[in-house]
């Protein structure tokens, strides 16, 4: 992965002049899908499998998400976010309502948000309290078991 970062480094500074005349949400979904097929080789157990996957990917011939991928998202802590904002019609009724829910906050979080370099001096009661929250969040995270990326190169 490291040689294919290098590569498209490389290529990235030969078109800067081209790329700076692309609308940035161009280039952002360019990255996005850029990212996603190399992610997809990285996690296949051969070159074979990756292209398979990418075909079907392509074709969109199945676009039914598993019950592992969709369970992944159901942590103990949305189970208690269920319990206290009442969410159990949604939980129970929309396949996928946490994973929807995570992607919802993260293309918030992304896109939403002015970059916090920019903002470093912009702090006030709002912030502070989204930080210590998030923070707390973190802290409750990082007692469970993840599996480590590198272990399935």
């Amino acid at each position: 992965m490291g040689i294919l970062h290098g590569l498209f480094s490389i290529l990235d500074r030969l078109v800067e002049k081209f790329r700076k005349k692309i609308h940035p949400a161009l280039q952002w979904m360019a990255t996005f899908f850029t990212i996603n097929v190399l992610w997809l080789l990285f996690r296949a157990n051969s070159i074979a499998e990756w292209k398979h996957a990418l075909s079907q990917m392509l074709r969109f011939q199945s676009t039914a998400i598993s019950d592992g991928l969709l369970n992944a998202f159901v942590l103990p802590e949305t189970k208690l976010i269920t319990k206290v904002f009442h969410l159990t019609f949604f939980d129970e009724n929309i396949r996928g309502f946490w994973m929807l829910v995570f992607y919802l906050i993260g293309f918030v979080l992304c896109l939403g948000f002015e970059n916090a370099y920019r903002r470093k001096y912009k702090q006030n009661v709002v912030t502070a309290i989204f930080y210590a929250l998030l923070f707390a969040f973190a802290l409750t995270c990082i007692g469970s078991e993840s599996v480590f990326v590198y272990f399935n190169f």
